[in-house]
C-alpha cells in the first residue's frame, strides 16, 4: 500500500529545496542592488566633495575620505558574502561612523578662527 506513495514522496523531496533556492536568489539580487546603491552613494559623495571644495571654506569639513573607506568596506563585505571563499573567515573591522574631519580642507586658512 505504501509503494504507490513513493513516486509522490520523491517528487515532493525534489521540490522542497526550491523555495530556499528562490529565497537565496532573491537575497542575492537584493544584495546586488545594495552594492549598486553603494556605488551611487559613492558617486554622490564625490560630487558633493567637489561642490564643497568649490564653495570655499567652512568651519567644519565632512570627511569624504572616511566615508569612501567605510562604503568600500561595506561593499567588500557584501561581495565577500555573495562570492564566499573556502579560506578562513576575515577578521571583522568596525566602521568609523565619524565623518567630521579634524582638520580643514587642504589649501584653506583659518586665520579668523
Amino acid at each position: 500500500m505504501i509503494f504507490p506513495l513513493i513516486p509522490s514522496l520523491c517528487f515532493l523531496a525534489v521540490l522542497l529545496p526550491l523555495p530556499t533556492l528562490a529565497q537565496e536568489g532573491v537575497e542575492a539580487r537584493d544584495l546586488g542592488l545594495i552594492v549598486n546603491q553603494l556605488d551611487a552613494i559613492a558617486g554622490l559623495a564625490d560630487r558633493s566633495k567637489l561642490t564643497a571644495s568649490a564653495a570655499g571654506e567652512s568651519r567644519y569639513r565632512f570627511d569624504y575620505g572616511q566615508l569612501a573607506q567605510d562604503l568600500q568596506r561595506i561593499r567588500q563585505g557584501v561581495n565577500d558574502y555573495l562570492t564566499p571563499s573556502r579560506a578562513q573567515p576575515n577578521e571583522l573591522t568596525q566602521l568609523s561612523g565619524s565623518y567630521r574631519a579634524n582638520e580643514p580642507a587642504a589649501g584653506t586658512s583659518h586665520e579668523h578662527d
